[in-house]
């Protein structure tokens, strides 16, 4: 997701009208005439003609056509939630029931889930909260035990003496003899990858290698690939508030697929996985804003989320998804309190912070 990028700093009288339209907008989603802004600024028809024209002319604005009024860009409204909106605080009847949601909640799931709930609940639109799988650190040791019925018991070793087991289904039968052979080799060449990195690699292999270790290097990239299914299964996804999706995403070309994408919750599994995988761990720190997801193919869409680190290295995030004409002062507020109260608990990593980034 690349920022958007204002081609120069906004003056004050700017930031000011171009405020009182984004507020009229989101109001009433229509484009806003030039005589209501120069009765809300105080300033002439033509002050106020000469700002938009400026505003359009620096992509801020546009005009439908020629004889309308003018409608908010994306970078309008993105710059409007990351640098106008003021966070607004919780009522204290709506941190009240917070609190309680999620003292009452016992594992980290339910957690998330009342985090989650409480969200959508909270700010009308739709709300996600995952939780990554454990981190895949660089591997020591890996070791296959034959179970029944082409299961394999996959002991994995890292390099800071951390021990996991996966389960896993094979598309074959494989004899306690081949897996012992794929673990010395796996044990041989790969002391100190990653996983992800081992199977890339296996892949490239693979598709070099024609002779002698063909079979081999196939069936040890079977292995390693089920072993990494079983990890990605272990990913915990939560979404509140499908109606508001499903009403948003009225009319939509790929309305069907992204239904049937959403209920397996795979198209929530994808904006995790790219939210998580942004920047460095330096990043990962306080709110950010995103007005239209066309990696997503949801460009209509904006999303406000929050990140944060388990005592296991864990990455999560919660987040709001909806319109971008969302009250964004009342979620950017709720969402960095639900962060903080995920952070905060024993164990936890500090608080997030409210730390606006496009």
């Amino acid at each position: 997701m690349q920022p958007l990028q204002p081609q120069s700093e906004l003056t004050p009288r700017q930031k000011a009208v171009l405020q009182s339209l984004l507020l009229q907008y989101f109001q009433t989603g229509e484009a806003v005439a030039s005589g209501m802004l120069a009765d809300r600024n105080g300033l002439s028809s033509a002050t106020i003609r000469n700002v938009l024209a400026g505003l359009e002319e620096e992509g801020w604005l546009y005009q439908p056509h020629t004889s309308a009024g003018r409608l908010p860009t994306r970078l309008a409204i993105q710059y409007y939630a990351c640098h106008l909106a003021l966070p607004a605080p919780l009522p204290e009847s709506e941190e009240e029931r917070l609190r309680r949601e999620m003292d009452q909640a016992g594992d980290l799931g339910q957690r998330l889930s009342a985090a989650c709930r409480f969200l959508a609940e909270f700010s009308h639109e739709a709300a996600v909260a995952a939780l990554a799988p454990a981190k895949s650190e660089d591997l020591r040791e890996i070791r296959f035990l034959r179970l029944h019925d082409r299961r394999v018991l996959s002991l994995l070793i890292s390099t800071l003496d951390e021990a996991r087991e996966i389960v896993a289904m094979l598309p074959e039968d494989y004899s306690q003899e081949e897996l012992d052979a794929a673990g010395r080799y796996l044990n041989r060449y790969f002391a100190g990858w990653g996983l992800e990195k081992i199977r890339q690699e296996l892949l490239r292999r693979v598709q070099e290698k024609r002779a002698l270790y063909d079979a081999q290097l196939k069936r040890v990239l079977v292995l390693v690939h089920c072993g990494l299914a079983a990890e990605r299964a272990q990913q915990e996804v939560y979404l509140e508030g499908a109606p508001r999706l499903l009403e948003l995403l009225q009319g939509h070309p790929h309305l069907a697929e992204m239904l049937e994408a959403l209920t397996r919750k795979e198209k929530l599994l994808e904006l995790v996985q790219a939210l998580l995988a942004e920047g460095d761990a330096g990043a990962r720190t306080g709110v950010r804003v995103q007005v239209g997801l066309e990696r997503q193919h949801w460009p209509e869409l904006a999303l406000i989320w929050a990140p944060y680190q388990m005592p296991d290295h864990r990455l999560g995030a919660v987040a709001v998804l909806g319109s971008a004409r969302m009250e964004y002062d009342r979620v950017l507020g709720a969402l960095a309190r639900v962060g903080e109260k995920l952070s905060t608990e024993p164990g936890g990593a500090p608080p997030i912070g409210l730390i606006l980034e496009e």
